[in-house]
């Protein structure tokens, strides 16, 4: 079934195919997407794998756990090789927990020839270093799972930030198109930049690794919000980031909405920590 679709849409914009043997969920997850996506619901991945054919193959899959359950993690191979680039999320309910993280930690497919305990440490535990993640699907999930299928994502990046760049690779990996700019050579105003911080304490808008904040020079809790503009305009290094623009939200750094929701809610402990926390201090062009 598909709801909706303008043949312009079809064209233009992203396919996903709902494959859920529960009708209910499937036509929930179908109506929250239609408006702006070009969406199928499909009862099973048969059925999937004989509409994807040609130009109609699809760009991003949501897959019901229960699948898993049935078939094994074999599946997500098989669908990965019947829509190569596919992107598969996988809709479980809370209930299934400690099943995706036993996958996650231990029975993930193949892929580029390594296993899960082939990886680096960084990768362990990622809910995007495959072909596929989990997403919880509760009340209030799918109209998140339309954002983030569809985000266009402003990145202000310092040039060559390790973490930054780890940053972007896991929005990227979680289906996003990301516009990396330069935070360093924004031509920033004060009330442009203000935007970013929201209501948090004037404190966390700075980058606890800039060089003068590690020095003592600068001491972000002593500082009014003209104060710290201020000196952020004069000197960027400052600022925290990434900043992140998303259809009007902004935020400044990698543990808070809109980025929380566009990772689908999923907490990356590592995502926010320095590349280079015991090495010499930053400076403009270094990682």
């Amino acid at each position: 079934m598909q709801i909706g679709v303008e043949t312009s849409k079809a064209v233009d914009q992203r396919r996903v195919f709902v494959i859920d043997d529960d009708e209910i969920t499937r036509a929930a997850l179908q109506f929250m997407l239609h408006d702006e996506i070009e969406t199928h619901e499909l009862e099973n991945p048969e059925e999937a794998y004989e509409k994807g054919v040609d130009w109609l193959k699809p760009h991003v899959v949501l897959l019901s756990i229960s699948f898993l359950k049935q078939r094994g993690n074999a599946l997500i191979g098989e669908i990965a090789a019947k829509f190569p680039g596919v992107r598969i999320l996988i809709v479980c309910e809370k209930s299934d927990e400690i099943d995706r993280r036993g996958w996650l930690e231990g029975r993930r497919t193949r892929r580029h020839g390594q296993t899960a305990h082939a990886r680096s440490r960084s990768q362990e535990g990622r809910y995007d270093s495959g072909p596929w993640r989990c997403i919880p699907a509760g009340p209030a999930q799918p109209s998140q799972i339309g954002r983030t299928l569809l985000a266009t994502i402003v990145f202000y990046q310092k040039p060559g930030c390790q973490t930054n760049g780890r940053q972007k690779q896991m929005l990227e990996a979680a289906g996003h198109t990301v516009i990396a700019k330069n935070l360093l050579a924004e031509p920033w105003t004060a009330d442009g930049l203000r935007g970013f911080f929201g209501a948090t304490p004037v404190a966390t808008w700075f980058n606890p690794a800039a060089p003068r904040v590690k020095s003592g020079d600068v001491t972000p809790a002593t500082i009014d919000a003209a104060a710290a503009l201020a000196l952020m305009l004069d000197d960027p290094l400052l600022i925290r980031r990434p900043l992140v623009e998303m259809e009007g939200q902004r935020c400044a750094g990698f543990d808070r909405e809109p980025v929380t929701s566009l990772l689908g809610n999923v907490a990356d402990q590592d995502a926010e920590a320095c590349s280079r926390p015991a090495g010499p201090l930053c400076a403009t062009g270094d990682s």
